[in-house]
């Protein structure tokens, strides 16, 4: 919640109004109290009158404080009376309540969603989901479709400090009680609700389409519900280029007996795709694999109007590839990892035929099927195509214990990332310092900065600007910093100067304002001859 203070200033102007008496009753220049406020009709940010709490504790009533010698400022507190921890971190959201909303398509909508997953009284009474939602003013980004903006604090909302934020993190910071699974639910009901993507399903039987699907620079990922016939695609062991191999070992599959159904976004990214047979009498598909719900279900509502036996139901069994024999060897091929079984294959000479006891193993995801492949760079194992995992870092080979001693999982690159090129940054959770390990890769954009007060990476949610010195200043390090009253800036604390009206800015706009600092109390006052009321 937020209270208000007096801080007197101007001792005459004090004395010749109000009297000695009360006069010395106040300590220059500290914030006294101020309570039961009214304000001028005419400008809400002036108090017209109020009671003002004097150092022996006593409360004297004063009008017009402002004219007469006071500077009020604003305090920022948490209301320990209220039951909503949510709010009671944010502040004091009651004058926030005016029943017309920014956003209220929004609002209406999250809590037409959120309310009915805390169901019991107690979380009802403790999770105040409108209040919340009003307190926070959450509503759709303007400048950033599919995001959420929303004022982080009371402070913020008064300074008007807006963030906009991926849908997910500003549910989690509104709602933090809602566990993983019922946050990508209502995350994505958002996203489908507010800010659907212009998708559209394409069929081919061609391998240049095989390998666009595959391999295609995706669309931006969402929450997917997953199950063995609906995947997501930043989880496919095919979506890789293949640089190295002659083609890319999805393109075997444009042998005529297989058609491949893929989904692109409005900027012809990836969205989803699904391999189906259509050798036999009724199409036969694998699993579908999508970036996004919405994706996933346009799939499946054209292997309906197909008529398709849908993974768990479907066979390959009798449907060929196309041979494409790797490095010159007669018994190695370049072909995909097989989703449905049987995952076997037979060679006759013109095409690799899907078929139970097949002497070639489709199991694996190198994209070489058959014969010997390689040995790991680290230990110099001799690896079978299946115990194979390649490094874009290195354009190495590695078996699976040496890869995972050397690469580690970036959550924003969604890719294992070599160890050398990734950096540790540092996020604020909750008020405690974390840290997690992340692509250099990544570093480029505007969600991790570089700080020169610690010579660490951070969040940029973390941080501040700080033009003043010229970087990022964490928020475990804002202690040593302040915001200047005047021009809104950060400063370190050693150039701060507080003026005799009560006012924290930096030296050198107290030096270029005509301020000079006073030795005896540290205040900065104007010099004789430039007082605005001289």
């Amino acid at each position: 919640m937020a209270n208000y203070t007096l801080v007197p200033v101007d001792g005459n102007q004090i004395k010749d109004h109000f009297g000695d008496a009360l006069f010395n009753k106040l300590v220059p220049y500290q914030p006294h109290l101020f309570d039961d406020i009214e304000w001028d009709a005419t400008d809400s940010d002036v108090p017209f009158s109020g009671r003002v709490q004097l150092s022996d504790t006593t409360q004297v009533y004063v009008v017009k404080p402002t004219d007469h010698g006071f500077v009020v400022k604003k305090q920022y507190r948490k209301d320990p009376n209220e039951s909503d921890k949510v709010l009671q971190e944010w502040g004091d959201y009651t004058e926030f309540m005016n029943p017309v909303r920014v956003d209220n398509d929004l609002q209406m909508w999250l809590q037409q969603k959120i309310i009915p997953l805390f169901c019991s009284v107690d979380q009802i009474e403790k999770i105040k989901v409108p209040l919340r939602l009003r307190a926070f003013n959450a509503r759709r980004s303007r400048q950033y479709k599919g995001k959420i903006t929303v004022f982080q604090s009371h402070k913020d909302r008064d300074d008007n400090r807006e963030v906009a934020m991926k849908p997910g993190r500003a549910i989690t910071l509104m709602f933090p009680e809602l566990d993983h699974k019922r946050l990508i639910g209502v995350t994505d009901a958002f996203l489908q609700r507010f800010a659907p993507r212009k998708l559209t399903v394409h069929q081919s039987t061609e391998p240049d389409k095989f390998r666009l699907a595959y391999s295609g620079e995706q669309s931006e990922n969402e929450n997917v519900d997953t199950s063995w016939g609906r995947k997501h695609m930043a989880h496919s062991c095919m979506r890789y280029e293949f640089d190295h191999l002659e083609v890319h070992p999805a393109e075997a599959y444009a042998s005529g007996d297989f058609e491949i159904i893929y989904v692109l976004d409005q900027s012809d990214l990836v969205a989803g795709r699904c391999v189906v047979s259509i050798h036999g009498d009724k199409p036969q598909a694998g699993p579908i694999y999508g970036v996004s719900e919405q994706a996933i279900t346009m799939i499946e509502d054209t292997l309906s109007s197909l008529g398709a036996n849908l993974a768990g139901n479907a066979s390959w069994e009798g449907a060929r590839l196309t041979r494409i024999v790797h490095d010159g060897r007669d018994d190695s091929y370049v072909a995909p990892y097989l989703d449905l079984t049987p995952q076997a294959l037979r060679d006759d000479g013109k095409h690799l035929i899907i078929c139970e006891g097949g002497d070639i193993d489709a199991s694996c995801y190198s994209g070489v099927l058959g014969g010997h492949y390689t040995q790991c760079t680290c230990c110099s194992a001799g690896l079978s195509e299946d115990s194979y995992y390649y490094s874009e870092h290195d354009d190495e080979h590695y078996c699976e214990e040496c890869f995972y001693d050397s690469h580690s999982y970036c959550e924003y690159a969604q890719d294992h990332v070599h160890d050398s090129q990734m950096t540790t940054v540092y996020f604020v959770r909750r008020g405690i310092t974390d840290e997690e390990r992340v692509s250099d890769s990544e570093l480029n954009g505007d969600t991790f900065c570089f700080s020169d007060v610690d010579n660490e990476w951070w969040h940029s949610d973390c941080c501040i600007w700080c033009e003043y010195e010229s970087t990022y200043v964490p928020e475990p390090h804002l202690g040593d910093y302040f915001e200047s009253d005047f021009d809104g800036e950060w400063y370190p604390l050693e150039q701060m100067a507080m003026t005799e009206d009560g006012q924290d800015i930096s030296i050198d706009e107290a030096e270029n304002d005509g301020y000079v600092k006073n030795p005896d109390n540290d205040v900065w006052e104007m010099k004789e001859g430039e007082r605005k009321d001289a």
